[in-house]
């Protein structure tokens, strides 16, 4: 299931956002919280 969301958050980023989005996965894989803070903060930039 989170590997789906990866895949959907994926294509919702933009390139510039790509690399960022890229260093955050392996916190978000550790840590659900964090999965959620990632999220949002995605959805916010």
């Amino acid at each position: 299931m989170a590997r789906s969301l990866h895949l959907y958050s994926r294509k919702r980023t933009t390139k510039k956002n790509e690399k960022n989005f890229r260093r955050l996965q392996p916190f978000e894989t550790l840590d659900p919280s964090n999965k959620q803070k990632n999220k949002n903060r995605m959805l916010n930039k």
